[in-house]
């Protein structure tokens, strides 16, 4: 069954006279009759409700004095000139403005925002245009098993900036599952938040092709996302972080796994990705670089295991990557770790002894390159591991494409066959974030890095 989607747009949307999920044109009056039933009457107004649809895709908006304002549309009676939804409002009132279809105008106002309470699993609620934000937006529904609510841009990178102090622009306070994309998030007050906090133990966020940061000394949040008490899982797929002032994606304290593929974290603050590692991380294909902190940094705790694969972590200010050494598993292969100010690799203490890491194909430069304080720290070196300058094309203007000196010098091992060197299969892996593309006979591109 269809689901809304809740179309906002600053220009053109109405706060007043439109549900944002039906017909392009909306229905609207000021006479709605509610009854504390699933229906409501609207025949005061007379609309033709002929054309909405009754699949689940459509909304109701009723301007109620308290509870729930958005609700879907099941059924519509256009003799009776009634509405059916599939929840009920909870008030017994009359004369009340109403909408069907058309867009919203903003997250900000306060009957548009109950959206954010009334959802239900599978609805989405999306902005054709920048949102700004004077309060935090609470989502405290819980929802059940593989349910979620996406939250999304119309088009890539729609701006939403909260300039209340201290004020997230998202705060969770139930058990979901959250989908954010298409969105940069920027905060204008120089108190600034996390743009995602969350209240709760096992939120599940995914955020894909979204910024968070704006510039140096621009409107920067301190990163995506942390945890206020409980445990908060981050998934970054195709994202960016910026001058954020604290950690870039993730968290030191999350206490929930983190995944990333293919983003991109640089100039914050702390750290580019951070973690607790109570439950596992898995970074691919991802650059760290010119953070105040390290690449990556957390801690290897007995609940959660830690994956760093084919990444770049460069020039941080600490190390490449730093973990507090407890019980945990740390395998870190593929990776060009170079030119931090500290460690390519930062253990807390001596793990020499213990088999099941699995540090190896690695590259930790030379000269210029080399990493301050020197290759790793109470962790072995693997016998495939290089110290050579990787030959970026332009490290300074964050182009780490890289030369023929880590060409198919991962793992797999091309010296060997997939699989105990048993197949028939060969592969040929790049160390780094940033994959050659060989010249072909057509021409083309003779380089290409994944992150974003």
């Amino acid at each position: 069954m269809a689901k809304p989607v809740i179309l906002f747009n600053t220009g053109t949307g109405s706060d007043t006279a439109a549900s944002g999920a039906g017909p392009a044109t909306a229905l609207s009056g000021t006479g709605a009759d509610l009854d504390a039933t699933t229906t409501v009457d609207l025949s005061v107004d007379s609309p033709d409700l002929s054309g909405v649809a009754t699949d689940g895709s459509a909304a109701l908006w009723v301007g109620t004095s308290s509870g729930r304002q958005f609700a879907e549309i099941v059924s519509v009676d256009d003799i009776l000139k009634t509405v059916t939804v599939a929840d009920a409002y909870g008030v017994t009132e009359s004369g009340r403005n109403w909408g069907i279809g058309g867009k919203r105008n903003s997250w900000d106002n306060a009957d548009s925002q109950t959206v954010f309470a009334d959802y239900s699993g599978g609805w989405e609620v999306q902005t054709e245009t920048a949102q700004p934000l004077t309060t935090a937006i609470d989502l405290s529904v819980a929802l059940a098993g593989n349910e979620s609510l996406r939250i999304t841009g119309a088009t890539e990178h729609q701006v939403i900036t909260q300039s209340g102090a201290g004020l997230a622009i998202f705060t969770l306070g139930a058990v979901a599952a959250f989908y954010w994309e298409n969105l940069h998030f920027k905060h204008s007050n120089a108190t600034n938040e996390y743009a995602v906090v969350s209240d709760v133990s096992a939120e599940e966020n995914t955020f894909r092709n979204c910024i968070c940061g704006d510039a140096s000394g621009g409107d920067n949040p301190k990163g995506f996302i942390r945890r206020g008490s409980g445990g908060v899982s981050g998934v970054f797929i195709d994202c960016e972080a910026r001058w954020c002032t604290e950690d870039g994606m993730g968290n030191t304290s999350m206490r929930g796994r983190l995944i990333a593929h293919g983003s991109y974290a640089h100039d914050c603050g702390r750290h580019g990705f951070g973690t607790r590692g109570d439950q596992e991380t898995l970074l691919t294909f991802c650059v760290s670089e010119n953070n105040g902190g390290s690449g990556v940094s957390g801690q290897l705790r007995d609940t959660g295991s830690h994956a760093i694969i084919n990444c770049t972590m460069h020039g941080n200010a600490a190390d490449g990557v730093s973990m507090t050494a407890d019980d945990g598993i740390l395998y870190v292969f593929n990776c060009n770790l170079t030119a931090n100010g500290g460690y390519g690799i930062d253990l807390s203490s001596d793990e020499t002894e213990f088999a099941n890491h699995f540090v190896d194909f690695n590259n930790f430069g030379t000269g210029s390159t080399a990493n301050t304080s020197g290759a790793v720290n109470n962790i072995s070196s693997g016998p495939n591991d290089l110290t050579v300058d990787p030959s970026y094309t332009d490290a300074a203007n964050e182009n780490f494409e890289v030369g023929t000196s880590v060409k198919a010098k991962g793992f797999p091992d091309s010296a060997r066959n997939i699989g105990a060197d048993q197949s028939s299969t060969v592969s040929y892996v790049d160390i780094g974030a940033a994959q050659r593309e060989e010249p072909s006979g057509g021409g083309g591109e003779t380089s290409h890095v994944f992150a974003s």
